[in-house]
């Protein structure tokens, strides 16, 4: 079957979203009622009060910043105090695409809501919303009553990721729906810390960041809504918000919070739950009957792996936020020297030390953007033997997080002992894929006053260029194309891979068939070989085209293929067993991001199953491929020699900064009988 050239463009733009890792994204798929007593605190909870903890390396008091808010009283449980559900519902692309937006409401019409509940909903930020008479060019608000969708009033169109649209929103909401008890639902993508919430697909997806948020509920028009009642609960209905940022900024205007520190799939949660249950529970219940009623949608929908949800109680965010304080005060004295030349040079090396440490505590491993790891792991990682603090930690975490429902396995690679869930309820920002200036934007906005000193210390100094060749491409006595880098690249070194090209016969030019993952920790000399031998993956006797990258000396990979007709991308993983011989997994399909670099709600993995109808993608427009049957004998990629041809191979060396370093090209001439390099150019 020959597929035309703008199917297969289309593919090149949805394998380019893949592998970019992006970080925005929502995956396809106790006390209440009453005025809080006592008095706020100003909204920066660090106040000028510092703790004396020992002191560094050269022998100065060591000390902490205190957290410290004027604690509210939670209210006390009134069954029949009137409630209000206010919905900040930015339909985006999740409604365009899917009309998961306008299956939420679905849920909402079905619920059987009590008399003193009011649900308010706003809605806005799609192209095209699929149901409900939904204008997608008007901000509409909501009720909900008697099972019916009853439109109060229009707003001329505006970006949902706007401050003063969500002000806007609060102001009228609290006004008009004012209750006892109060809960705001924050509907959209997410992302990590720096990324935000609510991204208007009519804006050029411009979103909410968290600072944005933070400083939406400082805003001098909104503290008269907070002088003397907070929010009994804020439930972030998005991806990656269940972090110790948002917790930090969000505990001045809620007693509770909902959220995940992953991804949310596509049923989202239970708003036949949230509407129906409000009333008949307290905080803690209703919150644990939400993250209960998750799990389950999930399970029913086959969602149920790489996700997980949680409840906080917002009135211990200070007491961890200390904790972590000291873990990041006796981290940086680790690292402190007094030797100037010293410190630049333990800067670096420890940098990438704690960027590994980083990366193997990520909560959601095939996002590889996604800048943020498992609190309690990492602190568990990095504690160096500290157990008084690390069980403090643990101990305030546990109390922060006041319940927990998650899942086991991780996709889309199940089959490895690495992927396994390492989420505990909360995560914090790290810079796994770096960005000097978005470091900055954290560091100024990061609420752990000793966490920014540890990012600045180790992150700001390194040099914008720290990769660089000693030999630029060269072809070994093995016929194998080698490069070197200089020792001074050895502290920056993240991952080197090798790019690889076949010579089109029709008009001459390369086409790119993929990109190969080296092992970097057996090069003492940072030296590094491509063995190239004339061989690639093969699946249904078809050349692959393949992405990925390597940890603990595992590839893992994607490709674009044709699955029953439709686009997807298959995901495996590859090693070498005992005997020396490639293994490689059956794989899962699904496609983690859209074409605009988000995730995906629908995007739950599963495996090929016999008889599913598959065509691969090669990497050329021009090239003819053919459908073929999955059967017991065909569900794993193999190895096989490429087709006569030329081709040519780059190495290109990535820093921990995520800078490019490209080398020359080697070339080489592959026949039915031999592997032949015919040399090194220059030449693109």
């Amino acid at each position: 079957m020959i597929r035309t050239k703008i199917k297969l463009v289309l593919v090149v733009i949805l394998i380019m979203a893949l592998m970019a890792g992006c970080s925005i994204c929502k995956t396809d798929s106790s006390s209440a009622g009453g005025e809080d007593s006592g008095s706020q605190d100003d909204t920066n909870s660090v106040t000028d009060i510092y703790t004396e903890i020992g002191t560094d390396a050269t022998g100065e008091t060591l000390a902490v910043p205190e957290h410290k808010h004027t604690k509210t009283q939670k209210p006390v449980y009134d069954p029949d105090a009137s409630c209000s559900i206010y919905i900040y519902m930015c339909g985006s692309n999740l409604e365009s695409k899917n009309g998961l937006a306008g299956k939420d409401i679905d849920e909402l019409l079905d619920a059987d809501i009590p008399e003193q509940v009011n649900v308010v909903i706003e809605t806005g930020g799609a192209a095209t919303w699929h149901s409900h008479g939904i204008a997608n060019d008007k901000l509409q608000r909501y009720i909900v009553k008697n099972h019916s969708l009853i439109l109060v009033e229009e707003l001329d169109n505006q970006s949902m990721g706007e401050l003063n649209t969500f002000v806007d929103f609060l102001e009228w909401a609290k006004t008009d729906y004012p209750a006892q008890r109060e809960m705001l639902v924050v509907w959209d993508h997410g992302g990590d810390v720096t990324k935000g919430v609510c991204f208007d697909e009519n804006y050029n997806f411009e979103g909410l960041k968290q600072s944005d948020f933070n400083n939406v509920l400082k805003d001098e028009n909104t503290d008269d809504m907070f002088e003397n009642q907070k929010f009994d609960i804020v439930i972030f209905d998005t991806c990656f918000m269940g972090n110790i940022e948002i917790a930090s900024w969000i505990q001045n205007y809620s007693h509770y919070m909902i959220a995940s520190e992953i991804i949310v799939p596509g049923g989202g949660l239970n708003y036949k739950v949230i509407a129906g249950e409000f009333a008949y529970n307290d905080d803690e219940a209703f919150g644990k009957i939400v993250c209960d009623a998750f799990m389950e949608q999930c399970k029913a929908k086959n969602q149920d792996n790489e996700v997980e949800l949680s409840l906080y109680d917002l009135s211990y965010t200070d007491e961890l936020l200390n904790e972590l304080e000291v873990l990041f005060a006796n981290n940086i004295d680790s690292f402190s020297e007094s030797d100037a030349d010293a410190i630049v040079e333990r800067e670096i090396n420890d940098a990438s030390m704690y960027r590994y440490i980083a990366d193997f505590n990520m909560p959601m491993k095939n996002v590889n953007s996604y800048n943020a790891v498992d609190l309690y792991n990492f602190s568990s990682w990095i504690n160096f033997g500290n157990n008084d603090n690390l069980e403090k930690i643990r101990v305030t975490h546990n109390k922060l997080v006041l319940y927990h429902v998650g899942s086991v396995t991780i996709q889309p690679f199940p089959e490895h002992d690495y992927y396994i869930d390492l989420c505990n309820g909360v995560s914090l920002y790290f810079p796994l894929d770096f960005n000097k200036s978005e470091l900055e934007d954290y560091i100024s906005i990061c609420p752990i006053e000793k966490y920014a000193e540890f990012l600045d210390t180790l992150y700001m100094n390194i040099p914008d260029i720290t990769l660089a060749f000693e030999n630029k491409g060269s072809i070994n006595s093995d016929g194998f194309f080698e490069i070197r880098l200089t020792e001074d690249s050895r502290p920056y070194l993240k991952e080197i891979g090798i790019k690889v090209w076949k010579k089109r016969k029709r008009d001459n030019a390369y086409i790119k068939i993929g990109t190969q993952a080296i092992d970097t920790s057996n090069s003492d000399d940072l030296r590094f070989v491509a063995p190239f031998k004339g061989e690639w993956l093969y699946f249904g006797s078809q050349r692959l085209y393949v992405e990925g990258y390597m940890r603990q000396n595992i590839n893992y990979l994607t490709a674009s293929i044709w699955l029953n007709d439709e686009i997807t991308g298959y995901n495996f993983s590859g090693y070498y067993g005992s005997d020396k011989k490639p293994v490689f997994t059956e794989g899962t399909v699904g496609m983690l991001y859209d074409e605009n670099g988000l995730i995906q709600r629908e995007s739950g993995f599963q495996k090929l199953k016999e008889g599913d109808i598959v065509e691969v993608y090669t990497g050329d427009v021009y090239e003819q491929t053919e459908t073929f049957t999955i059967n017991s004998e065909n569900m794993t990629p193999e190895i096989k020699m490429l087709e006569p041809g030329t081709y040519r191979l780059q190495f290109i060396a990535a820093d921990i900064n995520n800078n490019f370093i490209s080398s020359d090209y080697a070339l080489y001439s592959v026949t039915e009988t031999e592997v032949k390099a015919l040399g090194v150019t220059r030449e693109d």
